[in-house]
């Protein structure tokens, strides 16, 4: 069974931006075949999705060891600079602190490794290719010689499976594209396992990255947008919202000020600044009418990242001023999947909101897409924690240094600026609407609902030049 695209998603946000939006279709208009890999790609509700897509399926199956997780945590020791990437140095301070005995003296034989091997080419070009011959597995190239794809497809090479499949389907011949699925796996996640032969870009901030990262030239390089904000264009439905609100207990044409919360590890006290935000809404401190929803982000709704004290003090929070969208998950072998009602309720709360707030997740440019203010929380409540604990790190990292240089966002470090900023937003929704656009349009390419197109075009074209 010969497919010409094959993507291999590895958790439920590849899954929605490949299997929740027009992606599949234009990929069958252009006559392209299109199979996917993945966890729970045997059960009822995938398979059925599967069929109503006319896509082929295959479960994903493989495992890292202890030893190669061993190895994927020194790696980035070997590749990166890891005191001056703010993501990389904030994840070894947090591990040495948590770290006892031994796996904490191995960490700071790391971190001098570090020093001395940054330059060091040859020891890396070693490295590189002990990790060719280690990144092996038999049983994914038996799977790709039955799948016998054109193109593999990976959206989050940081995941070692996915990179083994990557370097698996370069031993066979078969050309490999990541189309990223989010903006800070470039510069925050370290140099990929896999370096694919061609990459799909968000926009122009994504692309200078990967030729300054790589070493790509632009010729390999598709700047397509991103396929799950096609939504943003199309799935904008106001009855849909009103239903939302309403069965979140809320007036239905109210303004509201919408909460895009993210996983604890990020921003440790958010809860804090959502519970301070509902007080003062409840009061009415921002006028008779102004609401406020909070979103969960779903890694804090299950996974190794979650925080589940949180979760009741966010149903506690519940009242005729205060409402919680909650992710809609769905039970399977997969992390986070997604029911695909979830991206359409999200879209519909957000084109609704008066103003986005989140602590630098993509959450912002989902705002922005909507031309909305998006105001950042990056601080810790009344507490003052560790950079490397704190929100405030968030701002450091590169790819949000570079959406807050565009001045297309709002940056609060303590309460009173928050409650200044908010004052001020709401006042006038349109201050600051130049500069969104402008950041807009630096990290994508357009919210036109045309990604998609881009994307299978950007496809199509690959398998042309084979």
């Amino acid at each position: 069974m010969a497919v010409d695209v094959f993507y291999v998603l590895s958790f439920g946000f590849p899954a929605r931006t490949v299997l929740h939006t027009d992606l599949v279709p234009e990929l069958k208009r252009r006559n392209l075949s299109v199979g996917v890999l993945c966890p729970g790609a045997s059960e009822p509700e995938f398979q059925a999705l599967a069929r109503s897509l006319g896509i082929s399926s295959w479960q994903w199956g493989g495992k890292t060891g202890r030893l190669h997780a061993k190895y994927l945590q020194a790696r980035r020791y070997f590749f990166e600079n890891v005191m001056a990437n703010p993501a990389l140095w904030a994840r070894h301070l947090r591990a040495v602190e948590e770290a006892q005995g031994c796996e904490r003296l191995w960490l700071r034989l790391l971190i001098h490794a570090n020093g001395l091997l940054k330059n060091a080419r040859r020891v890396r070009g070693l490295l590189r290719v002990f990790e060719t011959r280690a990144l092996r597995s038999g049983e994914v190239r038996q799977l790709l010689q039955v799948a016998s794809p054109r193109l593999v497809v990976s959206t989050y090479p940081v995941d070692p499976l996915e990179a083994i499949v990557l370097k698996e389907a370069q031993e066979l011949g078969i050309k490999t594209v990541v189309q990223l699925l989010s903006w800070d796996n470039i510069s925050c996640k370290g140099r990929f396992l896999a370096v694919p032969d061609y990459f799909l870009s968000w926009g122009p901030i994504m692309t200078k990255e990967i030729i300054e990262y790589y070493g790509f030239s632009s010729d390999h390089i598709y700047e397509t947008g991103v396929a799950h904000f096609d939504a943003h264009y199309k799935a904008v439905d106001p009855a849909r919202r009103r239903r939302l609100l309403t069965d979140m207990g809320l007036a239905a044409d109210s303004p509201y000020l919408f909460f895009g919360m993210s996983s604890p590890y990020f921003a440790p006290r958010e809860i804090d600044i959502v519970t301070e935000i509902a007080a003062r809404v409840c009061r009415g401190c921002f006028g008779p009418k102004l609401n406020l929803v909070v979103r969960p982000h779903p890694l804090n709704v299950e996974g190794s990242l979650a925080d589940p004290s949180w979760l009741p003090l966010l149903r506690a929070l519940e009242s005729p001023r205060v409402g919680v969208s909650w992710p809609a998950l769905r039970k399977s072998s997969m992390r986070w999947a997604l029911d695909k009602v979830d991206l359409s309720n999200l879209v519909c709360l957000m084109a609704g909101c008066a103003v986005n707030l989140n602590s630098g997740s993509t959450f912002a440019i989902d705002g922005l897409a909507h031309q909305k203010p998006v105001v950042l929380t990056l601080f810790d409540g009344e507490q003052h924690l560790p950079w490397h604990r704190s929100a405030r790190r968030c701002g450091d990292f590169l790819h949000l240094r570079k959406l807050i240089e565009t001045g297309g966002v709002f940056v609060v470090s303590n309460y009173d600026q928050l409650w200044n900023i908010l004052e001020r937003v709401l006042a006038n929704p349109l201050q600051g609407y130049e500069q969104r656009r402008q950041a807009l349009s630096m990290e994508c390419t357009a919210i036109d609902g045309r990604a998609c197109e881009r994307i299978a075009e950007a496809l199509a074209n690959i398998i042309q030049r084979l």
